[in-house]
């Protein structure tokens, strides 16, 4: 990753192309890159908790790990993500997300990929997080808020579920 960072950077290109699976890790620093996958069947990116992505726009891929520094992803494949800050859009959710870093997250033009009764999670973070999320399709479950902060919640179709033991402050609208 560092040489693919270092040839962008002198040759002025800002996407990384990955073909096939990519595991990013201590040492790789992707800020500002635009990280393109083939599409979020052929290309799994694992991000572990200490790579450097800050401000990084990821797009067609399978996602997970964690996903901080106002990221980005676009039409991507979301299976388990924490500590999420920034923007999911027109992405498939598959599992739970978790908030965090005291910073809004918005989550537009997404939707379920989950078949049946069984629901994406959004967990809260418990306090310090806000969340938009907008033109929703499919269920989704709501569950640790207790800060004050608000969460709004937009459905195209489906079902919201908030999990009453665990959402004990702030306004979900």
């Amino acid at each position: 990753v560092s040489d693919a960072r270092t040839i962008a950077l002198l040759r002025g290109f800002s996407t990384i192309y990955v073909l096939g699976n990519a595991t990013f890790g201590a040492g790789d620093d992707l800020t500002g890159f635009l990280i393109q996958g083939q599409n979020a069947a052929r290309t799994q990116l694992t991000l572990g908790a200490d790579a450097t992505i800050t401000n990084v726009d990821i797009r067609e891929a399978s996602v997970t790990g964690t996903v901080d520094g106002n990221a980005i992803l676009r039409n991507c494949y979301v299976i388990n993500i924490t500590y999420f800050t920034g923007f999911l859009y027109q992405c498939e959710i598959a599992g739970t997300i978790t908030l965090g870093g005291n910073a809004q997250a918005d989550i537009l033009s997404c939707y379920s990929g989950v078949a049946g009764t069984a629901t994406p999670t959004i967990d809260m973070g418990g306090s310090g997080q806000a969340l938009g999320l907008r033109a929703y399709s499919g269920g989704v479950k709501i569950i640790n808020k207790t800060g004050p902060e608000s969460a709004s919640i937009d459905l195209i179709s489906g079902q919201a579920k908030i999990d009453l033991t665990t959402c004990t402050g702030g306004k979900i609208v």
